[in-house]
């Protein structure tokens, strides 16, 4: 999109596009993802794990790298089905995985593991600049949809 080979993607993660000179992000943010430690329910389950070195973590690399700014010892082995993990994770291969989600999400896998959230952000609709002239009207269409699916979410 920066290259002006696309006009927009739904939804990223704000930070992973802040840096790109022809991209605009639009608000409001559309949901919050959650970057987070799925782990075996008779394990520990916070930020240590990714600080041990004896610890093998899956993860997918855009989650891996969203983490960026955390201690991480860990080793973490590239996975970038995030249901191939958690099959893995079930099936007792491994017993740590990060995975990107969201609130209501995270609830279902709180069902059948022990969760952590490693990394909240909130991720946007974004454009390429060409269209900057839109950018007034996308927004309060957005405001619009997002008022009737939270509505609806009720």
């Amino acid at each position: 999109m920066n290259k002006g080979q696309f006009d927009a993607d739904v939804v990223r993660l704000g930070e992973s596009v802040a840096d790109f000179d022809n991209v605009l992000i639009i608000s409001p943010a559309l949901v919050e993802a959650e970057i987070l430690l799925v782990c075996l329910t008779d394990t520990p389950c916070d930020e240590s794990v990714l600080a041990n070195s004896d610890m093998l973590i899956t993860s997918n690399i855009g989650n891996q790298n969203t983490l960026s700014g955390l201690n991480i010892s860990a080793t973490i082995v590239h996975d970038e089905s995030n249901t191939h993990s958690l099959d893995m994770l079930r099936k007792g291969r491994v017993n740590y995985v990060i995975y990107g989600s969201n609130r209501r999400y995270r609830e279902i896998l709180e069902q059948e593991f022990l969760v952590s959230i490693l990394k909240q952000e909130p991720m946007f609709h974004v454009i390429n600049k060409k269209h900057e002239h839109l950018s007034d009207e996308i927004e309060a269409a957005l405001k619009e949809q997002l008022l009737l699916f939270d509505s609806e979410r009720r």
